[in-house]
């Protein structure tokens, strides 16, 4: 009798443990933009996000996605996040892997590079910025005031014809 319970009870062990897996697997996409998780009012477009368990809606080119009291994570590129707080928001230019552009409207956003694959582009733009990811890391961008945080990794951000390598703790303006 002891071993029938054990052999349930192991069973019913692996069954729970294979469905948690299944579920925390990543997603995968062919282009960027793909709305990874997204909770209170967020809006792509006019239409309001819903978070609904294997639905992830991806952000077309030229399309808007803001934030009223929610926030979001996007899926930029494989191992790239960009994470949009409340009252923000960011227009896809290009959803193309090796050419991800995002154009930041307002509020606040944070970058989260993971992993940066050989082929793909990361370029983050805000009025006459153009911020272009180089290295692992995680990055802040905030509208009011204009302001770049680097808190890990490497960008080069340009402004007006001019470059500038931030590193690891810097800020700019």
């Amino acid at each position: 009798m002891k071993t029938l319970v054990r052999l349930a009870l192991g069973v019913a062990v692996m069954a729970g443990a294979s469905s948690f897996v299944a579920s925390a697997q990543s997603v995968i996409s062919a282009k960027s933009g793909l709305i990874h998780y997204a909770e209170g009012r967020v809006y792509l477009g006019d239409q309001l996000v819903e978070n609904k368990f294997g639905n992830f809606p991806d952000i077309k080119e030229n399309a808007q996605l803001r934030t009223e009291d929610g926030r979001a994570e996007v899926l930029l590129t494989p191992g790239v996040f960009l994470r949009i707080a409340e009252n923000s928001s960011f227009r896809m230019v290009t959803n193309r892997l090796i050419d991800t552009r995002v154009e930041f409207l307002s509020g606040s956003i944070l970058v989260e590079a993971d992993e940066l694959l050989k082929d793909n582009g990361v370029t983050i733009v805000y009025n006459d910025y153009a911020v272009q990811i180089e290295k692992k890391g995680i990055y802040r961008f905030d509208s009011d005031p204009a302001a770049l945080r680097v808190y890990d990794g490497a960008v080069m951000a340009q402004i007006d014809g001019k470059s500038r390598k931030l590193k690891r703790a810097n800020c700019w303006p």
